[in-house]
């Protein structure tokens, strides 16, 4: 089962990387030809701005979930900093999950927006697609990056107790041994 879990989080970190790359790169493209034919042929791309404005939002969108699974995210650690290595494996474990929780309901929010757009049958101005399809991306991108602030709170936390226990079990065996030598 544990082989299975990786090999989706290894085909979704590529999937991730892969559209990130992607929309920028088509974002660069995009904007390099249109202003190429605006220069050059007095024709600009009618949907230049719609495309690059639905890429962008990809990117953000994708973009959290992939910080967050290389914890490359925005972070306030003055206070966690300042604690010892084990409390701050308990602090950050915290964080992390409670993020992760926090995300998982703006999923849900995004989730419903997008239905009621959805409803409300909006098209896109220029290219005419379906607005819901476009902003679809936001729970996507919100739901993979819960997973992952959820998957690295739960690694925290677990090291966190691994820790403990270590510690307990090490405590324990030098009061044993004292005990055993004042018996002596």
């Amino acid at each position: 089962m544990k082989r299975i879990f990786q090999w989706l989080d290894n085909y979704i970190q590529k999937a991730e990387a892969a559209l990130l790359i992607g929309s920028i790169l088509l974002i660069a493209t995009n904007s390099i030809a249109n202003v190429l034919g605006r220069y050059l042929l007095n024709q600009s791309l009618y949907f230049s701005e719609e495309l690059n404005y639905f890429l962008i939002v990809a990117v953000t969108f994708i973009g959290c979930s992939y910080a967050a699974r290389q914890s490359r995210h925005i972070r306030m650690t003055a206070f966690t900093d300042m604690l010892p290595a084990r409390l701050k494996l308990l602090a950050d474990g915290t964080i992390y999950l409670l993020t992760g929780l926090l995300v998982a309901m703006l999923t849900w929010y995004a989730w419903q927006y997008v239905g009621k757009v959805a409803q409300m049958g909006r098209l896109s101005p220029a290219m005419q697609i379906p607005l819901s399809w476009v902003y679809l991306i936001a729970p996507l991108g919100l739901f993979f990056s819960a997973l992952q602030f959820l998957r690295v709170g739960l690694n925290k936390l677990k090291r966190f107790i691994c820790q403990t226990t270590r510690q307990n079990a090490s405590t324990a065996r030098l009061t044993q041994s004292a005990k055993q030598e004042k018996m002596l």
